[in-house]
């Protein structure tokens, strides 16, 4: 089954972005999911999904709209992308995300204009991503 998980956060260090999310799976069981370095957007959640993949299938990391502000700052200068997943019994993992700018730049020029992803994901992006270019 596709798993899904939800970043409640992002802060920044002197490594780079700290995704977090809290995971209901043991730290084994998250050791199974790898970065897919793809990005993809879920219009009705108003979201960014990062895929995860394990053997046997893709799993989805969702950057919901409240986390693009942050995202946001962090898109000039493109420092390293991590997530951070706590376990159920509070371990922590940390996995690089690949091609997280990357794929984030390719997605957003796509969007923008683009009714194709429905208009309030479209409205979302421009005022997030876009509306400062213009000040």
């Amino acid at each position: 089954m596709t798993k899904m998980w939800e970043v409640s956060h992002i802060t920044h260090n002197k490594q780079g972005w700290i995704a977090e999310v809290n995971a209901n799976e043991s730290i084994e069981e998250l050791e199974a999911y790898h970065p897919a370095e793809r990005i993809l957007t879920d219009s009705k959640r108003c979201s960014f999904i990062y895929v995860m993949e394990d053997e046997e299938q893709f799993n989805y990391l969702l950057f919901p709209i409240n986390t693009w502000e942050t995202i946001q700052n962090g898109i000039e200068e493109k420092e390293p992308m991590y997530l951070k997943w706590v376990s159920n019994s509070n371990e922590e993992k940390v996995v690089k995300l690949g091609q997280f700018w990357e794929e984030l730049d390719y997605l957003l020029e796509n969007i923008r204009g683009n009714g194709n992803y429905g208009n309030e994901m479209v409205e979302a992006v421009e005022r997030v991503f876009f509306a400062h270019h213009h000040e």
